[in-house]
């Protein structure tokens, strides 16, 4: 059959924009030449000028939906033969129903799965193809059919001349059947000369088998006239003169002569027809064995399964009467059947044994080379070798067979070999259509290769992330601990600085609490003078009779017990009092706030000023023997903050200050703001910090103080809480010259769920 060498035009019709930009790019790259209608009308419009091969129709489109612009593009005989695609979301029996009653060849749900949608396209147009070629050689038979039946009414005058030229035999009967009429066509077709046929019975055309029937019905013709064949074009098996049957169309009328019946037939031989017609059931035989691989390639999930399709499909829809799949195995270097088709399948495939490692093409071993080539044997019979391969197919009654190779990744991997009953079976046509059916089943090894090499990587991965999850988990399972851990070592800071200052705490609380001793002592004697002047009023009171002696006791005893001072004395001793018990409340608080490690600080909006206020409450007794205490608070913000971590900075560095002094110096706390952030800066005017110290100071352990009197955590615990709060220290020392550390703490602090950290800065002046 001849193919078109046009570029096959497909129009896609979609009032959706994306979806035509999509086809149009997977159709292009196929190869198609593409043309699209956003609508309904559009498409009936380009349908009625430049007639498509193929249409993919949207179903839901705002104009007209697919399914009426399929009716109306199948009631059309002029585009009524054009194969039509419904793409839809829907997936529902009805609506595919209504597409296919519509007279849709094929409807595709999307998402349209790309390899699918090039094999249904790719098959359409091939039935298009010889379907178009089926009507258009019905036209031209048609054609000569009325042709000839035309001739018949052409005048007597031109009767003998037409039928001399005719190309049918023209054949006329008298009432016993003999022949009567010859014209030179039917010399031909039956190899009889007109004097050898005229006067001869029409039985001698007949096959022996058919001559019993042939009397009855010609019998019956003879007496009426009528007959199944007459007025009517029938098939039928004739004989010629070497006694070989052939095929021919009889076109058989009546005609009454003198009250006789005389027949008068036009007989055309169809063996060319009928080769080409058995052509056309065969190609489309094969056509739907090619269809059934394409269905079994989208829906098969294995090679196995699709083997066991597409053996089947090649039996039942191809014609054949076996056919069976083989791989190859790399340790026997042998073709293993995985999956066969057919009467006596099994009995042929049992213990049979095929080599892929001669050199030749067939050999007496029964084997074939590995080679990238389809064999044809058209001869079962005639072959020149006798192996099982061969032997077990004539005994099955197989009269030829091919070897058809399948790819995977570049390599042979397996083959199909279909088996017929036929000789001669694999025509060119037949072994086109068989090569491109093992080119799907290869292409489709490709896909299957990749799904299970992806298949591997995923399993892979998922292999990977669980053991990183794992990881993580330990990961976070061990930053628990250390959190907890570094927690521990903060608290342990905590109590380690409240020991230092235990001594210094005690004595501030003791003062007050000597004095205020000392106040309730005096105290008590005054109220025990209150106590007697109130006995002596009391006795007044009782004996009022003669009361002046008492008046004037009571007189000598107030201006003994200095009654007036005693007033003023006793508010002063309980103002006293009071304020001592403020100051160890005071402390006391201070001291709690400082240490507590039973619950987690909040981040809280403060003033810094109260936070060095509160830390230099709890150090105080630490300071006041050593050093003056200056502060030189600037003007600034409430910051976000944790403030009892803070208290442990400054406490941290108000101590290490007090102890670089060794005599009696000054420590100078100052505040301020720069750019967003405040700074809180504690110098003092001690020895200072040798510079081969200064990039040690935040090392935790690292201390220059002898042992016992430092953990060496102190400002490696401070830096920490610094850079928790997103801020940093500054350190500026002159040996000799005494210290001085700023804090840089931001006003604002950022997404507490971020820790940014920044680089130290342990050295150098201020901004």
């Amino acid at each position: 059959m001849p193919n078109s060498p046009q570029q096959p035009t497909i129009l896609v019709v979609d009032d959706d924009e994306i979806n035509r930009r999509l086809l149009l790019s997977l159709l292009d790259a196929a190869g198609y030449a593409v043309r699209t209608a956003s609508g309904g009308q559009e498409a009936l419009t380009a349908v009625s000028g430049q007639q498509p091969d193929l249409i993919l129709l949207d179903v839901r489109m705002p104009d007209m939906d697919g399914f009426e612009v399929t009716r109306r593009l199948k009631s059309n005989a002029r585009s009524a033969s054009i194969p039509i695609v419904l793409l839809t979301a829907l997936e529902d029996h009805e609506s595919r129903l209504k597409g296919l009653e519509a007279g849709a060849e094929e409807f595709l749900t999307r998402p349209v799965d790309r390899a699918e949608l090039q094999v249904r396209i790719k098959n359409l147009l091939k039935i298009k193809e010889y379907n178009n070629f089926i009507v258009n050689h019905n036209r031209i038979l048609e054609a000569q059919v009325r042709e000839r039946t035309s001739a018949l009414k052409i005048s007597e005058a031109k009767f003998h001349t037409i039928t001399e030229s005719a190309q049918d035999a023209i054949v006329m009967l008298d009432r016993e059947g003999n022949i009567s009429f010859w014209n030179g066509a039917a010399e031909t077709i039956f190899s009889y000369s007109k004097r050898e046929a005229l006067g001869m019975n029409l039985q001698q055309l007949v096959p022996a088998r058919l001559q019993d029937a042939y009397r009855k019905k010609f019998a019956n013709f003879q007496q009426s006239g009528t007959g199944a064949a007459v007025g009517k074009i029938r098939e039928l098996v004739a004989m010629n003169r070497d006694g070989n049957e052939f095929p021919v169309e009889l076109s058989l009328n009546a005609v009454e002569i003198s009250s006789q019946w005389h027949a008068i037939g036009i007989v055309r031989n169809i063996s060319a027809r009928k080769q080409i017609e058995d052509r056309l059931h065969r190609m489309n035989l094969l056509y739907n064995a090619l269809s059934m691989c394409n269905k079994a390639i989208v829906r098969s999930n294995s090679p196995t399964e699709l083997f066991e399709k597409v053996s089947r499909s090649t039996v039942q829809s191809g014609g054949f009467a076996m056919a069976w799949f083989g791989t190859t195995d790399p340790h026997t270097r042998t073709l293993r059947p995985v999956a066969s088709f057919g009467e006596g399948a099994k009995d042929y495939l049992h213990d049979l044994e095929v080599s892929i490692d001669s050199n030749h093409e067939l050999t007496p071993a029964g084997s074939f080379s590995s080679i990238d080539q389809p064999l044809w044997c058209q001869d079962i019979a005639a072959a020149s070798v006798l192996t099982p391969l061969y032997e077990r197919a004539i005994t099955a009654g197989w009269r030829s067979f091919a070897w058809l190779p399948l790819n995977c990744e570049g390599a042979v991997t397996g083959a199909l070999l279909p088996y017929s009953f036929a000789a001669n079976a694999f025509d060119q046509d037949t072994r086109n259509l068989l090569i491109e059916m093992t080119e799907d089943l290869s292409y489709a090894l490709d896909n299957f290769a990749h799904i299970a090499q992806r298949k591997r990587s995923e399993e892979q991965a998922e292999a990977q992330l669980a053991h990183t999850v794992t990881i993580n988990a330990r990961l976070l399972e061990a930053n628990k601990q250390l959190e907890q851990s570094k927690a521990q070592l903060l608290q342990s800071e905590k109590m380690a600085a409240i020991g230092l200052l235990a001594a210094g705490v005690a004595h501030e609380i003791n003062n007050p609490i000597g004095y205020i001793n000392s106040n309730l002592g005096t105290l008590e004697k005054y109220m025990n003078h209150f106590f007697v002047i109130m006995e002596k009023y009391e006795a007044i009171e009782t004996e009022n009779e003669d009361a002046r002696p008492l008046f004037q006791e009571l007189h000598q005893f107030k201006a003994k017990i200095n009654l007036e001072r005693v007033r003023n004395d006793t508010r002063l001793l309980i103002a006293e009092s009071q304020q001592g018990l403020e100051r160890v409340k005071k402390i006391i608080i201070d001291l709690k706030e400082f240490s507590h490690s039973d619950r987690q600080d909040q981040w809280t909006s403060v003033n810094v000023h109260h936070v060095l206020d509160s830390t230099l409450n709890v150090v105080g007794n630490e300071l006041k023997y050593k050093c003056e205490v200056a502060r030189e608070y600037g003007c600034i913000p409430d910051i976000c903050c944790l403030p009892t971590q803070l208290n442990q900075v400054f406490m941290n560095l108000l101590i290490n200050a007090a102890q670089a002094i060794e005599v009696r110096g000054k420590i100078t706390l100052s505040t301020g703001q720069k750019d967003g952030m405040i700074w809180v800066e504690v110098n003092d005017t001690g020895n200072g910090i040798p510079a081969e110290n200064i990039a040690n100071l935040f090392d935790p352990f690292f201390t220059t103080k002898p042992v016992g009197q430092g953990t060496g955590l102190g400002l490696s615990v401070s830096y920490q809480i610094v850079e928790k709060h997103h801020g940093k220290i500054e350190v500026h020392s002159k040996q000799g010259h005494g210290a001085a550390f700023r804090v840089w703490l931001p006003v604002k602090q950022p997404d507490l769920q971020e820790r940014r950290h920044e680089p130290r800065t342990i050295a150098g002046t201020f901004g």
